[in-house]
């Protein structure tokens, strides 16, 4: 896939699971990671860095350490319901988490940051079975993939519209109502 639908699906999905944009917004540089590492490593395409189990792993590990921390939940807190109810600055002003210390603030904010950063990186992977191959386990094997269109494909353009505007609605039903 192209890197702006790696980015638009990832970001509605996390919008559409969480609620938060700013978990959705964090997700958005992990949904293009995989490939900038392929370029940046000189590693041959969806091999090492496209390992689905790797980045499922480790967005679960990083998100059972970051949901025990006060941070955590106080960013949880910043969802689209909460907002249109509350408004941020009414949010911003009940948190308890400023009252805390300022090193475990960053420890559970960089917690946060790298699970939806890898959440991201897993998606770019999930993603990337909808037009190739990517390794479960093994980096010379691509054993997960469905191939529906080729990348920059028309076909591509038309799923990635299509998944925005189910995502769009199912936010609606789930994270507005």
């Amino acid at each position: 896939m192209k890197w702006q639908s790696h980015k638009t699906m990832t970001f509605f999905t996390t919008l559409l699971l969480t609620g938060n944009p700013i978990f959705a917004v964090i997700s958005l540089p992990g949904s293009i990671f995989p490939d900038v590492l392929d370029l940046l490593a000189n590693l041959k395409h969806r091999t090492y860095s496209h390992v689905l189990a790797m980045w499922l792993f480790l967005t679960l590990s990083f998100l059972m350490l970051a949901s025990q921390t006060q941070t955590y939940s106080y960013l949880s807190y910043f969802t689209i319901k909460n907002f249109l109810v509350q408004g941020y600055e009414k949010l911003i002003f009940t948190a308890d988490v400023l009252n805390t210390h300022s090193s475990e603030n960053v420890v559970a904010g960089m917690l946060t940051f790298f699970a939806w950063f890898s959440f991201g990186a897993f998606m770019h992977c999930l993603e990337d079975t909808l037009t190739g191959g990517v390794p479960f386990i093994n980096p010379s094997r691509k054993t997960v993939r469905f191939k529906f269109f080729r990348t920059g494909s028309v076909k591509e353009y038309l799923f990635c519209f299509s998944y925005v505007v189910v995502c769009i609605i199912l936010i609606y039903f789930f994270q507005v109502k």
